[in-house]
């Protein structure tokens, strides 16, 4: 029968007495005397002092100071606890038999009935001959509470659909009306069938109990063998791992030792490699011109060798930083992977391997140490002068204008008139061919209507009422004049800079729309600034956006920047005005603006 565990090591409320009191009643007094002759020990603990004739024992037993020492005695004593549920489960049969038939979940739902209907103590003692207070289900359902039998209504609720079931199969066949007063069919009803007496049933139920806890003991023991043998094998494990850990850590000390070694004795063959060089005396080729030419041809093939053996610092380096780059993406890989791969092992000590080569090169340390060279007042002058005469390059002329002072700040720079001539120059530069568009741009578009009086515009503080579209790639190409690259690609760092320089100027207005033609749709905000992309390849460009957004509009306080005469001529109407693209442009750039012919 299922329950071989101890009740005293399952997790639940202490055993309340009258629980050992309905053990005690529920097993008949010969019953009792036969656990008794056969367990001398615990007839002499109960009935000290007391002579116990069979015929008597029954009413011993119902003595109040003989069930008291009997009840000590069973709770304290684990192993008894254990028999006489095992005896109690034989002589209760009916209650086991009635709590095996039901489905575990059953049990679980219908808990309370159950227990009111058997009563709480039965039903304890019937869960943990079943097996079934191991499960942490049944263990969160009994409390304190759990001990308290209460008699309703409720019980008949378990068995009303048993009833219903019944009545209905009475009313097909009458002649079994009585069979549950009778107990059993009489002859008449069946000749045929052959009739098992009670005890001969309640033992049936009791083999089959009985098997089924032999082979639930079977399967403890297998599984305690298998437990065994796991915990053997985990002890054999961890002695083979303390073992190759110990191997590791000497092979490692073995390896350190050789590799010592080994740069020692390279060290030593350089050495003596060199010393034929270093110890020609060089006044025996003084006085011959040729013969030191020769030698130095000679010297300078002896590093042509050494050089293709070694490579350059340069090369050495490129070699390094990939071996430590590979390194780390290696280390990145033991660190986040769940398995790695024994191939890159094998690549990591073949890596390790490498740049333990590398490191002992002769002269590696110019590779290690070796700085960049600075550059010069000549070099940055040179790369002023060949920064193109583009307005994109303003900004680029500026940063390096305010490094430059803070280098003569900090004493690094003891004469910077030449920089800052040079960069005054290319400024001018710039600025000239700017204002050449300008003039340019003025004349062309003098028939429309423009904003020529931007700054008073904004001083007055009226700008803030109105919003402006931008017409962003208009205004690029306008700034990067004729012959230069009209390409997305190409406007990609004029554009950043000038969307920058836009943003910190929007605070003068209600709000700024900068539209430029994209490869699908997109908006970014900044501020009160919205970075406008369309997908110019589905036919929405920017032209047709700024038209569509303007002419939707009702109070005319828009400002156009663009010189596309498409745009300024289908929206002219919904306008305040027309901005020019480079009255705009340095407007945001804080360029001063060219005085009028």
């Amino acid at each position: 029968m299922p329950g071989s565990n101890s009740l005293h090591n399952e997790p639940h409320p202490t055993l309340p007495s009258s629980f050992f009191e309905c053990l005690i009643r529920d097993i008949p007094a010969d019953t009792w005397l036969l656990l008794f002759n056969s367990n001398p020990t615990l007839k002499a603990a109960i009935f000290e002092g007391f002579t116990v004739p069979a015929n008597k024992l029954g009413r011993l037993l119902r003595q109040p100071h003989i069930v008291a020492r009997l009840r000590r005695f069973i709770r304290s004593e684990a192993a008894i606890l254990d028999e006489i549920l095992q005896i109690w489960g034989q002589e209760q049969l009916p209650v086991m038999a009635f709590m095996e038939m039901l489905d575990q979940s059953f049990l679980i739902e219908n808990l309370r009935d159950l227990k009111n209907f058997i009563g709480p103590e039965r039903f304890f003692a019937g869960l943990h001959l079943l097996g079934y207070l191991e499960d942490k289900d049944f263990q969160e359902l009994i409390g304190e509470e759990f001990w308290d039998r209460q008699i309703d209504m409720g019980i008949q609720e378990l068995f009303a659909p048993l009833r219903h079931l019944w009545n209905r199969f009475v009313q097909q066949y009458p002649q079994a009306e009585g069979w549950f007063e009778n107990g059993q069919s009489t002859a008449k009803e069946k000749p045929e069938a052959t009739h098992e007496e009670p005890g001969q049933t309640l033992r049936g139920l009791a083999r089959k109990l009985e098997e089924r806890c032999l082979k639930l003991q079977t399967k403890l023991n297998k599984a305690e063998e298998e437990k065994s043998q796991l915990q053997q094998e985990s002890t054999r494990h961890r002695k083979g791992h303390e073992e190759l850990k110990k191997q590791l850590a000497e092979s490692e000390r073995t390896f350190l030792m050789r590799l010592e070694d080994s740069l020692a004795r390279m060290r030593a063959e350089w050495f003596q490699r060199y010393q034929a060089l270093d110890t020609i005396p060089f006044q025996e080729t003084a006085g011959r011109l040729d013969s030191l030419l020769r030698w130095t041809e000679r010297a300078f093939d002896l590093q042509r060798q050494a050089d293709e053996e070694y490579g350059p610092v340069a090369a050495v380096r490129q070699k390094l930083l990939h071996v430590e780059l590979y390194l780390k993406e290696i280390e990145r890989i033991y660190a986040d992977s769940l398995v790695v791969h024994s191939e890159v092992s094998r690549a990591r000590e073949a890596l390790l391997e490498a740049r333990e080569k590398l490191l002992t090169l002769p002269g590696i340390r110019k590779v290690l140490r070796q700085e960049p060279a600075l550059i010069t007042a000549v070099d940055m002058r040179q790369r002023i002068r060949l920064l193109d005469a583009v307005p994109e390059n303003l900004s680029k002329i500026s940063e390096l204008q305010t490094i430059l002072t803070r280098f003569v700040d900090l004493g690094l720079i003891e004469d910077p008139q030449s920089i800052l001539q040079d960069i005054e120059h290319k400024r001018r530069q710039i600025m000239e061919s700017l204002y050449a568009q300008y003039q340019t741009f003025q004349v062309q578009t003098s028939h429309h209507r423009h904003f020529r009086n931007l700054e008073d515009f904004i001083e007055s503080g009226e700008s803030k009422k109105y919003d402006v579209y931008v017409d962003g790639y208009n205004v690029l190409l306008k700034l990067q004049g004729k012959g230069r690259s009209s390409s997305p690609l190409g406007l990609t760092a004029p554009r950043e800079q000038f969307i920058a320089a836009v943003v910190r100027k929007s605070r003068h207005f209600r709000k700024v729309y900068l539209v430029f033609d994209g490869r699908e749709d997109s908006r970014d905000r900044q501020g009160n600034t919205e970075i406008i992309y369309t997908d110019k390849s589905r036919g929405n460009t920017a032209d047709a956006h700024i038209i569509q957004a303007v002419q939707k509009g009702k109070d005319r306080q828009v400002l156009l920047v663009t010189a596309d005469q498409e745009i300024i001529q289908a929206a002219e109407d919904r306008l305040y005005a027309v901005v020019g693209p480079y009255h705009f442009y340095m407007f945001v750039y804080d360029l001063p603006f060219p005085e009028s012919p």
